[in-house]
């Protein structure tokens, strides 16, 4: 019996694994397909490999400028959702009234507003701000986002941190800021390290916003700048696949490097006795 529940384990892995695998593998040879042979043959491997689809998607639309756009948002997004999250989610914790508790379900309940509902008066509103095709413009919407979800991992985090940790920090005389600094960070950085990978990925990723909030090209992000070689009429599909293969490359880089942090945050306790 148990082995027939190990077999169905590996199977079940096994078949999970290939389902992720082949996308990316339909990504590679996409990349290295002419745009004929993909009019022609699109299900069939490339003839030869036309590396020159990599060097013309980089150049083309300026990916270099494009990622450095992508990463300046993203990893001020990403430090600003963990700073206003956890101050909010240390808040919640700490004072546990019943006014508190309201503001923690009124944010929570942002997760259920998605972008489309907002996206017209945002606009509006970034536009009588002077921030259109800015990257303040984008960050402090996409901050806004993406705290809900933050902030509701962080306060379950927090909530598991003994109350005796904090109270012996009061009787030394810590005040509250001091107690944030000192005990809550230190204490959390597993969470935070889970929500800065999601965060990173989710604002790297973003189109919606990019493309209503940013026009021009000199502001223009990694999902606008591959987005460019799907015209009105044709889709340059082996440049959009080398495109898309360049700018995934930094998120795989910071995901091989820091998976262990969402494992961690999302399966450990505050403390451990």
């Amino acid at each position: 019996m148990k082995h027939k529940k190990n077999l169905g384990h590996h199977v079940f892995l096994s078949s999970y694994c290939i389902i992720v695998v082949i996308p990316f593998v339909w990504l590679i040879l996409g990349a290295l397909k002419t745009r004929q042979e993909w009019m022609v043959n699109p299900a069939g491997l490339p003839k030869y490999f036309a590396i020159e689809n990599f060097w013309t998607s980089w150049s083309m639309v300026n990916l270099p400028l494009a990622m450095t756009n992508s990463l300046v948002i993203s990893l001020c997004g990403t430090i600003g959702v963990i700073i206003a999250a956890s101050l909010a989610s240390f808040g919640v914790v700490q004072i546990g009234s019943k006014v508190s508790k309201s503001v923690y379900a009124l944010m929570i309940a942002g997760l259920m507003i998605p972008v489309n509902a907002a996206i017209i008066p945002l606009f509006i509103m970034v536009s009588d701000l002077g921030l259109l095709n800015t990257r303040i413009g984008i960050i402090i919407p996409i901050i806004a986002f993406n705290i809900p979800f933050a902030m509701l991992l962080i306060t379950a985090w927090m909530q598991n941190i003994p109350e005796e940790i904090f109270d012996s920090g009061k009787v030394d005389g810590a005040g509250s800021l001091q107690l944030f600094i000192s005990l809550a960070i230190p204490l959390s950085l597993p969470i935070f390290g889970t929500i800065a990978i999601i965060s990173f990925v989710n604002m790297w990723n973003e189109f919606l916003l990019s493309v209503v909030l940013l026009s021009g090209p000199e502001t223009r992000t990694v999902p606008l700048a591959v987005n460019v070689f799907r015209g009105v009429f044709l889709v340059d599909k082996g440049l959009i696949s080398a495109g898309v293969l360049i700018t995934i490359i930094p998120v795989i880089i910071c995901y091989l490097i820091f998976h262990k942090s969402i494992i961690s945050g999302l399966t450990e306790g505050g403390i451990k006795g």
